[in-house]
C-alpha cells in the first residue's frame, strides 16, 4: 500500500462473496436502504450486495445507539470519549464505500455494533514520529499550525483522541490505516506547542480521500480495529499464547544474529528483548481499554504484538501501521517475517 501506483484491492474476494450474499439476503429489503444503481452502472470492482449490506448495518447501528451516548461522552477522556459517540452515517456513505481509492475490503471490516464508523481528525507524521500502540512521543509544533489546530480540535471534541498516519512521500490520499493516539500533555511557550502523544489503538481509515476543512484539518470516517475478533475466539487463547511465545523466541534469536553479523537492514532487534519492550508498552497502556479485549489474559499477546514492531526499520514499521489487523494476524505476520530474517542472517553468520 506504500507505492503510489498500487492498484486498489477488490472489496469482494472469493472468500467474502458468500458473506456479502448472505448479508444481502438477510438485510436488504425494499425501502430499508437506498436503492443501489444497476450493477452495469457501477465500477467493475463493486458488488451491489456489499454496499447494501453495509448501508443497512450503518442504519441499524444508528438506530440502536441513542443520542444519550453523546451525553455520556464528557464523563470519559481520551479514546473513551470517541468510543462513546454514536455511529456516523453521512449522506454519501454509499459513495464512500464504492470509491476505489478508499479500497474498502468488506471481509476486513469489524462488526459495526462492536466498532462503529465515526469521523476523527488525522495528522500525517514521518514514520519514526508516529506513536505506536504502547509508545509515548514528544513533539514540538508551531503555534497555529495545522497540527496544532487538529490537536486543539481533538481536545475539544474527542477528549484529545486523534489519528496519526504515516506520511508517505508523494501519496495522494491517506493510507488504509493509522494509529489512534491520545494527547496526554499540551503546553504553549511563545510560538511553540509542546505535546506528548500516546498510541492506544489501531484505526481503519474508511474515507481515505476525505478533504480538509477550512482550517486544513482532515476528519475522515474511521473504524477502530478490534484486537480480539472471531478469528481469535475460534483459535482460542492457547493458540494466541503459543504464537506469542514463538514470536518472542524468534525476536530475541534474530537480535542475537544481528549482533554477530552486524546486519541491521530490518531494524535493530538487538538493543532490547521483546519481553522488555512489551513490559514498557504494558506500563504505558495500563489505564487503556484495548479495543475488543475483554479478559486480562488477552492483553499480553496484544501488547507484545505491537511492541515487536518498535524495533523494525522505517519501511517495515510502515507496513504494519498502514495496514492494521487483529492480534493473531499480527503475530502470525511477525512470525513469518522473523523466520525470513533467520533464514537470511544464519548463512551470513556461517560465512563470517
Amino acid at each position: 500500500m506504500l507505492e503510489r501506483g498500487n492498484p486498489p484491492r477488490s472489496p469482494l474476494s472469493d472468500r467474502a462473496a458468500p458473506k456479502a450474499a448472505s448479508l444481502r439476503s438477510r438485510y436488504w429489503r425494499p425501502g430499508v436502504v437506498p436503492t443501489i444503481r444497476a450493477q452495469q452502472k457501477c465500477p467493475s470492482f463493486f458488488h451491489p450486495g456489499l454496499s447494501a449490506g453495509l448501508l443497512f448495518q450503518v442504519h441499524r447501528a444508528v438506530s440502536r445507539r441513542a443520542s444519550s451516548a453523546q451525553l455520556r461522552a464528557h464523563e470519559a477522556r481520551g479514546v473513551e470519549v470517541w468510543r462513546r459517540l454514536p455511529l456516523e452515517a453521512p449522506p454519501n456513505m454509499d459513495a464512500i464505500l464504492r470509491n476505489r481509492y478508499n479500497d474498502v475490503v468488506y471481509e476486513e471490516l469489524d462488526d459495526l455494533d462492536l466498532s462503529p464508523f465515526r469521523s476523527l481528525a488525522v495528522l500525517r507524521f514521518p514514520v519514526h514520529w508516529v506513536p505506536q500502540v504502547g509508545q509515548l512521543r514528544d513533539h514540538v509544533l508551531r503555534l497555529g499550525s495545522t497540527q496544532h489546530l487538529a490537536m486543539q480540535f481533538a481536545l475539544e471534541e474527542h477528549g484529545g483522541f486523534l489519528g496519526i498516519a504515516v506520511d508517505i512521500p508523494q501519496a495522494q490520499y491517506l493510507p488504509r490505516g493509522c494509529v489512534g493516539a491520545e494527547v496526554l500533555r499540551l503546553t504553549v511557550e511563545e510560538d511553540a506547542v509542546h505535546v506528548t502523544l500516546r498510541g492506544v489503538s489501531m484505526l481503519r481509515i474508511i474515507d481515505r480521500v476525505a478533504m480538509p476543512n477550512k482550517d486544513g484539518v482532515v476528519r475522515p470516517l474511521m473504524q477502530e480495529v478490534l484486537e480480539h475478533t472471531e478469528l481469535e475466539q475460534s483459535e482460542g487463547l492457547e493458540v494466541l499464547l503459543k504464537e506469542t511465545k514463538e514470536v518472542e523466541r524468534l525476536f530475541d534469536h534474530c537480535g542475537q544474529l544481528q549482533k554477530e553479523t552486524g546486519i541491521f537492514a530490518a531494524g535493530d532487534l538487538s538493543k532490547s528483548t521483546l519481553l522488555s519492550l512489551a513490559q514498557t508498552a504494558s506500563e504505558n497502556l495500563k489505564d487503556v481499554n484495548l479495543c475488543g479485549v475483554r479478559h486480562s489474559e488477552q492483553r499480553g499477546p496484544v501488547v507484545t504484538s505491537h511492541a515487536a514492531v518498535f524495533a523494525f526499520s522505517a519501511q517495515k514499521k510502515a507496513d504494519f501501521l498502514c495496514d492494521p489487523f487483529s492480534a493473531l494476524r499480527r503475530l502470525r505476520t511477525l512470525r513469518k517475517f522473523l523466520c525470513l530474517m533467520d533464514r537470511v542472517l544464519t548463512p551470513k553468520l556461517r560465512v563470517s
